[in-house]
C-alpha cells in the first residue's frame, strides 16, 4: 500500500519534466530573443541624451585626444562639452569608429548598440549560472524588463557599461574559485572599461572585493584592484590638465550639488526610486505568484494598499488619477519586493554569493535614488541582472515548477515591448516635429534657431536636412525683436502621457542695419519630445505661429 501510494505521489523537482538546453543552445536562443526585442526598434529617432554622445564622437573624429574640447547649446546657453555631460568618453570613441566605417544614420549607430546588447544578454547567461541552477530563465528575467529594452533601444553608454560589469564579474567569480590571476587581472581590465563607459562602473571595485573578502581567498587578489584604480587616477589627472577640472571628481561634486539644490526630501526621492524599481525590473510583479507564498502575497496587497493611500494626496495625475496612483503603489510595492528577495536571500543563505547579490541590489538602489542627481530608469538597469537572478535563486526552491515559469516571462515581455513601442513613438514624434518645422520655416533662407536641442538638430544633421543653429539666445536679441517672444506649450506633462515641453517660441529679429529685412529667424525652446497622443494639438499650436509670423 504504501509503494502505491509512494508511486502516485508527486515527483521530486530534479525529477519533473523540465526543459533542458545546453549551454550552447541556451546561448544561441538568448541571442536571438534579443535580436528579435531590439531589430524592430534599429530605426528609432535619436532623442533624450542621444546628441550628447553622438556630438562627442563626432568631434573625436577630428580631435581624438580631446572628447570634450567644444562648445554646446544644452541648457540654453553656450557651455563647454565637459561642463555639460556626466559620463566617461569611451562610447564616444566606440561611436566614433564604428560610423567612421558604417556612417552616421540612426539605423547605423542603433545596429552597433545591439552588439554590446547581446554581449551583455551573453554575460548574465554565464554569470546566473554562477549563481543559480536555472541560468537560461535568469538571464530572460533580466532582459525581458522595460530598463533592458528601452536602454538597448538609445544610443548611450549605459548598456554598454553594464556588458563590461557582467562579464567582470563572472571572470571574477571564476577567477577566485580557480585561483587564476589571469582572470582576475582580465576581470580588472573589463571592471576599467566599465567605469571608462559610465562612472557608476567604479561599484564593481568594493562589490567584488567584498565577495573575496567573504569568500576567505588568501589576499593576493587585492594586488589586481590597482589597474582599475591607477588607470582612474590617470584619467583624473589628464581630464584635469585639458579642461581645467578632474572630470571623474566633477561628476560627484555635481551630484553633490544638485542634491543640496533640490527642494524635496529624502522620502519622496526614496518612494520614487522604489516605483522606479519595480517599474523598471517589472519580471518581478509579474513573477510574484512563483516568489511568494500566500502570506507574502497579502502582505504586498496591504503594501500597496498603504502606498496608494500616500501617493493619492499628492496628486501627481491630472487625469486618470485613480488608476495612475494604482500603478504606481502596485510598482512600488513590487521595487520593495526586489530589495526583500536579496534581503531574504542573504539571510537564508550566507555566503559569498549571496552577499554580492545584497550588495549589487542595494548599492545600486541607494545609488539611483540617493546619491544619483535624479532617479531614472539608466541607474536602476544595473541592478536588472541580479535581480534576475534573484528571482531564479527564490523560485527554484519551490517544486511542481517546471514550463510555469515561462508565463510570467512572456507576460513581462509583452509589456516590456508594449512600452519600448510608446517609446520608439515619442522619440518618433520629435523626428515628426523636427520635420514639420523644418518644412514651415526653414525655407526663404531663414534660421531655425534653439534655444535646447533634445535630439531635433541630430535628426536633422543625420538626413542631410537643413541645420539647426544652437546658439545661446542672449537678452540683447529680446530688445530688438518686433514681437514678444512667447513660449506655447503642447500639454501638461502627465505620467505615459509625455506631451513637449513647449513646442516652440519664437523671435523676429532685425537683420540689418535699417531694420527692413525683419523676421529673420526663430527660437525654439524646449522642444521636447511630444507624445503621439498630443501632436495634434502641437500641430494646431505650430499653424497658428506661423499664420502670426505671415501676417
Amino acid at each position: 500500500m504504501k509503494k502505491a501510494r509512494a508511486k502516485g505521489k508527486a515527483a521530486p523537482e530534479s525529477r519533473r519534466p523540465r526543459i533542458s538546453l545546453s549551454p550552447r543552445a541556451s546561448a544561441l536562443i538568448l541571442v536571438g530573443i534579443t535580436i528579435v526585442l531590439l531589430l524592430p526598434f534599429a530605426g528609432k529617432a535619436f532623442n533624450m541624451d542621444d546628441p550628447l554622445f553622438i556630438w562627442s564622437a563626432k568631434h573625436i573624429q577630428s580631435h581624438f585626444a580631446d572628447p570634450y574640447g567644444f562648445d554646446v547649446n544644452w541648457y540654453g546657453k553656450l557651455q563647454p562639452m565637459w561642463k555639460v555631460t556626466k559620463n566617461p568618453p569611451l562610447i564616444c570613441y566606440y561611436i566614433a569608429l564604428w560610423a567612421f566605417v558604417v556612417g552616421w544614420s540612426e539605423l547605423a549607430l542603433h545596429l552597433a548598440f545591439l552588439i554590446p546588447a547581446i554581449a551583455c544578454t551573453l554575460g548574465i547567461y554565464f554569470l546566473a549560472a554562477k549563481f543559480c541552477s536555472r541560468p537560461f530563465e535568469a538571464a530572460l528575467a533580466a532582459i525581458l524588463t522595460p530598463v533592458f529594452l528601452l536602454s538597448g533601444t538609445m544610443v548611450m553608454c549605459d548598456v554598454l557599461m553594464l556588458t563590461f560589469w557582467v562579464w567582470a564579474a563572472y571572470l571574477w567569480i571564476r577567477g577566485t574559485e580557480e585561483n587564476r590571476h589571469g582572470l582576475l587581472a582580465l576581470s580588472m581590465v573589463l571592471v576599467t572599461l566599465s567605469a571608462l563607459t559610465k562612472y557608476f562602473g567604479i561599484a564593481l571595485i568594493p562589490l567584488l572585493a567584498a565577495y573575496s573578502i567573504a569568500s576567505k581567498k588568501r589576499p593576493l587578489w587585492a594586488i589586481h584592484l590597482l589597474i582599475p584604480i591607477v588607470v582612474l587616477a590617470a584619467y583624473q589627472f589628464a581630464t584635469k590638465s585639458l579642461y581645467g577640472h578632474g572630470l571623474l571628481s566633477d561628476a560627484g561634486q555635481y551630484g553633490a550639488w544638485y542634491r543640496s539644490q533640490a527642494s524635496t526630501g529624502g522620502l519622496p526621492k526614496f518612494m520614487t526610486g522604489l516605483a522606479f524599481t519595480g517599474g523598471c525590473i517589472l519580471t518581478a510583479l509579474f513573477c510574484a505568484p512563483l516568489l511568494w507564498k500566500r502570506a507574502g502575497l497579502i502582505i504586498g496587497l496591504v503594501i500597496a494598499g498603504l502606498a496608494y493611500g500616500v501617493f493619492m494626496p499628492l496628486r501627481l495625475f491630472h487625469e486618470a488619477e485613480g488608476c495612475a496612483t494604482l500603478q504606481l503603489a502596485l510598482l512600488f510595492t513590487a521595487g520593495t519586493g526586489v530589495l526583500t528577495l536579496a534581503v531574504q536571500d542573504f539571510i537564508k543563505r550566507r555566503d559569498a554569493l549571496s552577499l554580492t547579490l545584497l550588495l549589487w541590489i542595494i548599492g545600486t538602489f541607494i545609488f539611483a535614488s540617493v546619491l544619483n542627481w535624479s532617479v531614472n530608469g539608466r541607474s536602476i538597469l544595473p541592478m536588472a541582472p541580479a535581480a534576475g537572478i534573484l528571482i531564479m535563486r527564490q523560485i527554484e526552491k519551490r517544486k511542481n515548477i517546471s514550463w510555469h515559469i515561462y508565463i510570467p516571462l512572456a507576460l513581462a515581455a509583452l509589456a516590456s515591448v508594449l512600452i519600448a513601442s510608446a517609446d520608439y513613438q515619442l522619440a518618433g514624434s520629435a523626428r515628426k516635429a523636427a520635420n514639420q518645422i523644418a518644412e514651415s520655416y526653414g525655407s526663404e533662407g531663414r534660421d531655425i534657431w534653439l534655444r535646447r536641442s533634445l535630439g531635433v538638430p541630430v535628426l536633422h544633421g543625420v538626413e542631410g536636412r537643413q541645420a539647426y543653429r544652437l546658439q545661446e539666445f542672449q537678452p540683447e536679441e529680446r530688445r530688438h525683436s518686433r514681437h514678444p517672444v512667447e513660449q506655447h506649450k503642447c500639454a501638461r506633462r502627465r505620467p505615459g502621457c509625455a506631451a513637449a515641453r513647449g513646442v516652440a517660441r519664437r523671435l523676429a529679429s532685425e537683420a540689418g542695419d535699417d531694420g527692413e529685412r525683419g523676421r529673420r529667424g526663430l527660437l525654439l525652446g524646449h522642444l521636447g519630445a511630444a507624445s503621439v497622443q498630443n501632436w495634434p494639438r502641437a500641430h494646431r499650436i505650430l499653424r497658428r505661429l506661423r499664420s502670426s509670423l505671415v501676417r
